[in-house]
């Protein structure tokens, strides 16, 4: 038996995602592509992490952080079933919070759907891990934050139609939704909307400023279970964030979709 030293974690940074595929896609494992890459892999991941004893739990050398990136999109995340035709024009006909009977898009699937539920789901995740970190010990040796980043220009954008599409990247869009060039010709308008949307956007270079600031932060300068905007400034979030009783009903829905038992 060979005995590998291991040095363990001290930030974690849950920052994959995909997003904006027009029609509904699965991964391998069954999940729709978007809550998958965006959310429930990096559950996953935290769970694996913390069952193989790969983070850093000691408080005394400032523990562990883990900072899951969510996005502004998350304030349209919006529950299915209680939308109507009659009240789909209406913003008071909506009602927003985490989406439990449509996690797969098994009942209604749009990019504009699922992108927002996976982004509130990071929220809700960071919430729900820094209250069982700390019911565990009150100098607890885990932080858990999220944050977003604004409208960053990477290539994720790729997949989504309204976008256009990055005058960029060398892959057009017929090669990522494994449709026809025809299908998805632009026309000039389109590459014109393109061209002034990625030259708005923040650059890659600075979009990652945030993460960056809070991985480096010192112990005091940030505040586990909050949310911080692209300014670095923590940010309020809106009442179906804070629910104590959803964020505990994702993990238990993420527990049983991964097959993992995460406990703190």
């Amino acid at each position: 038996t060979t005995t590998v030293a291991t040095k363990k974690i001290n930030v974690l940074m849950n920052n994959a995602g995909l997003a904006g595929f027009t029609l509904r896609q699965l991964t391998k494992d069954g999940f729709e592509k978007t809550f998958q890459s965006c959310y429930l892999g990096h559950f996953l991941l935290t769970a694996r992490l913390f069952e193989e004893d790969l983070l850093n739990n000691t408080p005394e050398n400032d523990g562990c952080l883990v900072i899951n990136i969510s996005s502004m999109a998350h304030n349209g995340a919006i529950i299915t079933q209680n939308t109507s035709k009659e009240s789909s024009d209406k913003e008071e006909g909506f009602v927003f919070g985490m989406d439990f009977n449509n996690l797969n898009s098994e009942v209604a699937y749009t990019p504009n759907l699922v992108y927002p539920q996976a982004k509130l789901a990071n929220i809700l995740f960071s919430k729900e891990l820094q209250r069982r970190a700390q019911g565990k010990s009150a100098n607890s040796w885990l932080t858990a934050v999220s944050l977003e980043p604004g409208i960053v220009a990477t290539d994720m954008w790729r997949n989504a139609n309204d976008f256009g599409y990055d005058p960029r990247t060398p892959r057009k869009p017929h090669q990522i939704n494994n449709l026809t060039p025809e299908e998805t010709q632009k026309t000039f308008l389109d590459q014109i909307y393109s061209f002034l949307l990625y030259s708005v956007m923040t650059p890659v270079e600075r979009g990652a400023n945030t993460q960056i600031w809070l991985a480096s932060a010192l112990p005091g300068d940030i505040q586990g279970g909050k949310h911080y905007d692209h300014f670095r400034n923590e940010k309020a979030v809106l009442d179906f964030d804070e629910s104590k009783e959803c964020a505990k009903l994702l993990w238990e829905v993420s527990e049983e979709l991964t097959g993992i038992q995460f406990d703190l």
